[in-house]
């Protein structure tokens, strides 16, 4: 899957169920600058090895999205991302 945050657009991953302890089951939504929901881009899945660098979220679905905290990445360049922790819990996704 391939999608593009536009300029004003912004990605979130937040608890399925809009609560949850333990491992979470994360949903990824595109929203628009006003808030609006542009697209549900993963209903389910899991983020894992969160970094200062970033984190993978993985969706049940089968893709993964790299979230990097530096900008200027595009389709066909490389990366090489080294997990330090594994499966985040909720607690570790809202301290982050």
């Amino acid at each position: 899957m391939h999608f593009t945050v536009a300029a004003g657009q912004y990605v979130t991953f937040t608890p399925v169920a809009g609560t949850c302890s333990g491992a979470a089951d994360i949903v990824e939504t595109l929203y628009n600058q006003d808030g609006t929901v542009n697209e549900v881009l993963s209903a389910s899945g899991q983020v894992w090895g969160l970094a200062n660098a970033g984190f993978l979220y993985t969706s049940t679905s089968g893709f993964g999205t790299l979230v990097t905290n530096t900008p200027g990445y595009v389709i066909g360049d490389s990366l090489t991302y080294t997990a330090t922790t594994g499966l985040a819990t909720c607690a570790q996704l809202a301290a982050y």
